[in-house]
């Protein structure tokens, strides 16, 4: 497991990676994910974003890293005659960047006092209303 503590709030962010590559004395962020079907943007988003934050970990604890974290998917593609599942495999390039910023919004919302009024244009609102 990888975290930071922002130095104001004390907040910890914490995560995990499966793997860490060396590419020319940067590390590079790789996580695994195996899926039932292939994929689209809209599926490997919230995972872009998991990578982004652990990229952005990485460097709050002083590692030299890429500008990129890596998803790789696998999926299957078909089941041979001998009943092995062929699988066929995605590699998602992140842009982690955005850690940052993720985190530090994160902090304001748990820092507000009273919550938000719900947004039309929030999932998790309209998910709630229609409960």
């Amino acid at each position: 497991m990888i975290q930071t503590r922002d130095k104001k709030s004390g907040v910890i962010l914490a995560n995990t990676v499966d793997a860490l590559l060396v590419d020319d004395k940067h590390l590079v962020a790789l996580n695994h994910k195996t899926r039932g079907y292939p994929l689209n943007k809209d599926k490997y988003a919230p995972y872009s974003l998991e990578m982004d934050l652990c990229n952005f970990i990485l460097k709050e604890n002083g590692y030299n890293t890429s500008e990129y974290a890596f998803l790789f998917f696998y999926y299957p593609e078909k089941v041979d005659e001998k009943g092995y599942i062929v699988f066929n495999t995605k590699l998602i390039e992140t842009d982690p960047a955005r850690g940052e910023k993720v985190f530090k919004d994160a902090i304001k919302v748990l820092q507000i006092e009273t919550a938000p009024e719900p947004s039309k244009d929030c999932e998790f609102c309209k998910w709630r209303n229609s409960i």
